[in-house]
């Protein structure tokens, strides 16, 4: 047998070996989290196949790779003597039924039920690495039953963990030898497989347990060797999403070391008592302050109003520099008292979005606290400024008389924003009021956006219709023009209880947000103007107005359309009509339109959620999928 093809053997060999070991019954449940680790080693192997293209036939494989031949199978049996070292970790052997499928993707039927790993991943989408990685290994299953005698099934009649993370230890160390052999570009492929493996199974994933599994899985093996920056990556992904299930299963969301407890999180010191006549400064203080800020310590310096009341403002909390952004509720008696369900909303936000530990890529800035300001029936998000200033806003910046940026900057401007969206969905959180006066520069304009703005999630059965389309005023009508066509003129809402009831807000309502979002980066023209209509009850929209934080300088109106419930019914056919598309091809080339194609029409290549509530978590892994390869992946191979 040639050397290609012992190169393939070896490969099938640790394939079937890992399907047993991730088969194996009687795991013991506190160890059940090294089985997580496996199947991410296993994909680690399987990915680094697929770049190989191995095979049995030596003409497929990379010529890189076949120079370096005599070290990739002294790699790959390596690997094979560690995973047998695994299997006599065992001790047994089950031989009543055959188990063996080379169907099989993540194990028997029987793994779900009887472990608390997570889930296995939906069957894979159209993503050609996904779709790849499934076919070698069913390819390399199909090989050993016709060259090999394995047990039908193995049983952990003993368990050594110790002993068990030594040798995962080394089998990780082993994974990232073999992608040594790459090249730098095969290297970051190889890296990005990784991470949508991985997301595909946090997407499955929506028990707490079993998400403390994960980081756990993550973790394994970091007393033997460093974690990789990828995977600390995903370490703070999956505690992010921990975090967010924990705060929505409280009664309470103000007592955040409670909710952090349970994620492991040490109890931060308590501060040390302030020197006297010196500022507090967020720092070391922030982590300390309550989630419910002192509203009579915030000194407003002044104020964005649009719409005829303030919906921002910017000033000195404690004397440091913060921005707020101020939400309007409908008090229930003469004080002033807002809902119950509606401060334990805001107080959950808050503690989310002030979680030192989320991953940097969600783009989100740093959230001081909330503010409940009775007199003026409002709630405020406070954010820590970089001065007494309101941050410039995407609409501000593109009414702005300043040149229009490069393409290389506004490419820049539409993966970042793309990038946080896919994210925030990967730890199941929604934005729910994507659009470009949510997209802040809290620090710089080289410094990139940041996604602001976001929108609490209003229970069905508490909270009352919205206002008649045919009665909104027009910058109300403006916010429709970023809207699902599905969600246009209604507020979809959480479920309430086991039964629901509510409308529902999927990621897909946001990705059309996103989609209008990239198509003004892309024109580098608010959207009224792309769609030639005006906004606002006094012919145009709020930011052209110059109203508000004195970052804006306007561009000469031009004589438009009034908007109405008509022309925002509009904005999706328009948006995708062969004249729009062909405009933003111009500006952006057909790879950007694509892409933003894409999250306009929501075709990402299956059909759509039914309904069905056992389905949605499928459906959602999917769509994160393609959503990546269909919009993210597009996005990153523009080169400007």
């Amino acid at each position: 047998m040639d050397a290609i093809s012992l190169s393939f053997e070896l490969f099938a060999i640790c394939v079937k070996v890992y399907q047993l070991l991730l088969e194996a019954s009687d795991m013991p449940p506190n160890s059940r989290y090294l089985q997580v680790r496996l199947r991410i080693e296993r994909d680690k192997l399987v990915h680094w196949a697929v770049l190989a293209n191995l095979s049995e036939d030596e003409r497929t494989m990379s010529s890189g790779l076949r120079l370096n031949m005599q070290k990739v199978n002294g790699s790959l049996q390596d690997i094979r003597v560690v995973l047998l070292e695994l299997v006599k970790l065992s001790g047994s052997y089950e031989v009543e039924r055959d188990q063996t499928s080379i169907d099989s993707d993540y194990g028997s039927s029987d793994e779900t039920t009887t472990t608390t790993a997570a889930p296995p991943p939906p069957p894979p989408a159209d993503p050609s690495s996904a779709r790849s990685s499934l076919t070698l290994q069913r390819k390399a299953l199909s090989f050993v039953k016709t060259t090999r005698t394995f047990p039908r099934r193995l049983r952990w009649a003993s368990f050594g963990g110790i002993e068990f993370k030594l040798l995962l230890a080394k089998l990780a160390a082993l994974n990232e030898t073999m992608v040594l052999f790459f090249d730098k570009r095969q290297q970051e492929v190889h890296v990005q497989m990784q991470h949508d493996s991985f997301v595909s199974i946090l997407h499955g994933t929506d028990r707490f347990e079993r998400l403390l599994d994960l980081m756990a899985s993550l973790r394994a093996t970091t007393k033997y060797r460093a974690m990789a920056g990828h995977e600390m990556q995903l370490v703070r992904l999956t505690r992010f999403k921990a975090l967010n299930l924990a705060i929505e299963a409280s009664e309470d969301g103000r007592d955040e070391a409670l909710i952090k407890s349970h994620l492991g999180d040490s109890p931060p010191p308590p501060p040390p008592p302030p020197p006297l006549s010196s500022s507090t400064g967020m720092g070391g203080g922030a982590a300390a302050r309550p989630i419910c800020l002192a509203g009579e310590q915030l000194m407003i310096m002044g104020e964005d109003a649009r719409g005829g009341r303030p919906c921002g403002a910017w000033g000195l909390y404690e004397d440091v520099p913060v921005w707020v952004e101020w939400r309007y509720y409908q008090p229930i008696d003469y004080r002033g008292q807002p809902p119950a369900y509606l401060e334990s909303r805001f107080a959950k936000l808050a503690t989310l979005l002030r979680d030192s530990q989320k991953p940097d890529a969600f783009r989100v800035p740093d959230c001081v606290g909330y503010l409940l300001d009775r007199d003026n029936f409002r709630f405020g998000l406070a954010f820590q400024g970089q001065g007494a200033y309101y941050p410039p806003r995407l609409c501000d910046l593109l009414v702005s008389r300043q040149p229009k940026p490069s393409l290389t900057t506004r490419l820049q401007m539409a993966r970042a924003v793309a990038r946080a969206v896919m994210y925030l969905h990967a730890t199941s959180w929604t934005h729910k009021r994507l659009r470009s006066e949510s997209i802040v520069f809290p620090y710089s304009i080289s410094a990139g956006p940041y996604v602001a703005g976001f929108d609490y999630a209003r229970p069905a059965a508490v909270e009352g219709a919205r206002t008649a389309a045919e009665d909104m005023t027009g910058p109300e009508l403006y916010a429709e023009l970023y809207r699902h066509p599905a969600a246009q003129f209604h507020e979809p809402c959480e479920e309430v209880g086991n039964g629901g009831g509510g409308l529902g807000f999927r990621p897909l309502y946001d990705i059309y947000s996103l989609g209008v979002v990239l198509y003004e980066i892309g024109m580098w023209k608010p959207i009224h103007v792309i769609l030639g209509v005006s906004a606002g009850d006094d012919g145009g929209n709020e930011c052209e107005n110059g109203k508000g934080n004195g970052h804006r300088t306007t561009t000469t109106t031009t004589k438009r359309n009034k908007l109405g419930v008509d022309e925002v019914r509009e904005v999706q056919t328009r948006l995708l009509s062969q004249q729009g598309l062909m405009s933003l091809a111009a500006e952006v080339g057909d790879v950007y339109m694509a892409a933003v194609t894409s999250c306009l029409s929501g075709d990402f290549g299956f059909d759509g959620f039914d309904g069905a509530a056992e389905r949605q978590g499928s459906y959602e892994a999917r769509l994160q999928l393609e959503f990546g390869q269909r919009v993210i992946r597009k996005l990153d191979k523009i080169t400007a």
